[in-house]
């Protein structure tokens, strides 16, 4: 993205010298040349898109995007009012300035206090991308405590630039004007605004901070209404008044607009002070979890397709000399045909690392063994153990120094099982579970790692109690069959008395 962003940006500057002030084309070529450059920008994020295949980037489209559609497409439309409510604010005063008596030196004046405004709206657009991820990201995982601690460190951080700039701006504020303009009447009056400039910048450093954090935590809808009543409500009609009825002039308007952000961001500090950052994880965690079951039903359906079609398949194989390479004789016997056609298919497997590989990468990355490790846990299930390690990773599974998926024999409900745990917090692609596993079946033992991997959690954080007690995640399944009494049929079914 950032070389998509500097690539036009270059690409804009040229194009804006040389339709403006080479060809003379002046507003008309500004326009194109702005126009332009964002659609560029759209077709290059868009590439970028489907053509990137790292790990989290697209994979295509799936059934998946209708998943809580209505709850998505609400959050969106509350979004967009909110931030367009937001832009539209500071737009408006250059259009109320517009209505003035001799409009033409502040109209000036404001635009170039907005284009000023503007640039440094950008590093809080910034700010307010990332916190709103990195709320959602902490949210989902359950971890409200790094939630809380992210909306301190990005607002901290965001109004320390902005007085930065602030001081920048009243410093230079007899010079920087001469960098739009040439004309002195302009200069003087936007000199007179950088006081207001000065203001609106602080507040601007914080206030999308707070609306990042809205965004993160799914607050859109009423950060639209306060939008609508700070704004629309107190804000304009305040600079409306300040401005035309009490005769201040471009000062009063901007004045009684400013009056309105304030209002706002002192809104939204004292929302965000009393958040309940506990209850908003829960919740969260709730909505990942209803979206890891749609995907788990997916992925049943699939197969369960798949094993329809080749049921009525009759296959028999065998295995050629060389190596890694499986052959498939097909029989196919339709009723129509003379003589049944054959159809021969060959695949080749790719070659998986060697158990001993395995066991060289598991020792390179548990350094003296199971018991030297600190994330562990022990799940037990029937007569099957299973001691887990979780290390920070990608995600992989690795069960007896073999694949996961290799182990279970590729049953996708043992595999989902023993994700449960990591996907309730949203750690699926964090973690590399390392598991031991004796006794029992392969059923137990999947559920036996299953509860080792929740019990594992629990020394990650204690945060992470109450989302996996909710799941049922943290509790042993002691059940057990009943062994088969003597003279009994079953554990307790005894023989049917007859009188004959």
């Amino acid at each position: 993205m950032l070389w998509v962003s500097g690539g036009v940006l270059m690409l804009h500057t040229f194009f804006s010298w040389l339709l403006i002030l080479k060809l003379g084309w002046g507003l008309i070529g500004a326009a194109i040349t702005l126009n332009t450059s964002w659609w560029l920008i759209v077709i290059a994020q868009l590439l970028y898109i489907f053509i990137t295949k790292s790990d989290g980037a697209w994979s295509g489209f799936t059934w998946l995007a209708f998943v809580d559609l209505f709850g998505f497409v609400k959050l969106s439309l509350a979004s967009a009012v909110m931030l367009c409510l937001e832009f539209w604010y500071l737009m408006i005063l250059v259009v109320i300035t517009g209505r003035l008596e001799n409009p033409l030196v502040p109209v000036d004046a404001i635009s170039i206090c907005m284009n000023i405004n503007g640039w440094d709206a950008m590093i809080a657009i910034g700010f307010n991308a990332a916190i709103s991820v990195r709320v959602s990201n902490e949210l989902g995982a359950g971890d409200f405590k790094a939630a809380r601690f992210s909306v301190w460190v990005v607002s901290i951080t965001s109004v320390a630039i902005g007085v930065v700039v602030m001081i920048v701006v009243l410093s230079t504020k007899d010079y920087f004007p001469y960098l739009f303009t040439s004309t002195t009447a302009v200069a003087i009056e936007t000199t007179k605004l950088a006081g207001l400039l000065g203001v609106t910048v602080l507040l601007n450093s914080l206030q999308p901070v707070l609306s990042g954090v809205a965004v993160g935590a799914g607050w859109q809808s009423l950060v639209a209404y306060i939008n609508i009543g700070c704004y629309y409500v107190f804000g304009l009609p305040a600079g409306i008044i300040l401005g035309f009825v009490l005769d201040f002039g471009v000062e009063g308007i901007w004045s009684g607009m400013i009056g309105g952000i304030v209002l706002q961001t002192t809104i939204l500090v004292i929302v965000t002070s009393l958040t309940n950052w506990k209850k908003e994880a829960e919740e969260a965690g709730s909505r990942v979890r209803k979206l890891a079951f749609a995907k788990a039903v997916e992925m049943a359906i699939s197969l369960s397709a798949l094993t329809t079609s080749l049921s009525s398949l009759s296959f028999s194989s065998h295995v050629s000399q060389r190596p890694n390479t499986l052959s498939f004789a097909t029989t196919l016997s339709l009723s129509r045909f003379p003589k049944p056609p054959s159809l021969t298919v060959s695949a080749t497997a790719l070659a998986e690392p060697e158990t001993e590989d395995l066991k060289k990468f598991v020792k390179s990355r548990l350094p003296g063994g199971f018991a030297a490790q600190t994330i562990i846990g022990t799940g037990r299930r029937k007569s099957a153990i299973a001691r887990v390690v979780l290390q920070e990773g990608t995600g992989k599974f690795i069960i007896n120094y073999r694949d996961a998926k290799e182990y279970l024999q590729g049953n996708p409900l043992w595999l989902q099982y023993i994700k449960v745990p990591l996907i309730t917090l949203g750690y699926e692609s964090s973690y590399d579970v390392f598991v031991k596993a004796e006794g029992g079946g392969l059923s137990g033992q999947a559920q036996a790692i299953s509860l080792g991997i929740a019990r594992a959690l629990l020394k990650v954080s204690e945060d992470h109690r109450v989302p996996l007690r909710q799941e049922g995640l943290l509790t042993r399944d002691s059940r057990v069959v009943e062994r088969k009494k003597v003279g009994l049929k079953k554990a307790r079914k005894a023989p049917q008395y007859s009188k004959r």
